[in-house]
């Protein structure tokens, strides 16, 4: 499952250039969530906007 965080960072990094971990947390480790079978991203851009990206993990 790292290996997809890791993926979700970059797809997220390619789309928005620069992003910070989302509602002030100190890490995007602590950005992550599972739900539904899906990992979930979420992180802000400088403009302070919440993203989200998700990956179904089987």
């Amino acid at each position: 499952m790292d290996q997809v965080k890791r993926e979700l960072i970059s797809i997220a990094l390619e789309e928005h250039e620069q992003i910070l971990p989302c509602g002030g947390r100190d890490s995007f480790s602590k950005c992550f969530t599972f739900s539904s079978g899906y990992l979930v991203f979420w992180f802000d851009t400088p403009d302070m906007s919440t993203h989200v990206l998700w990956r179904k993990i089987s």
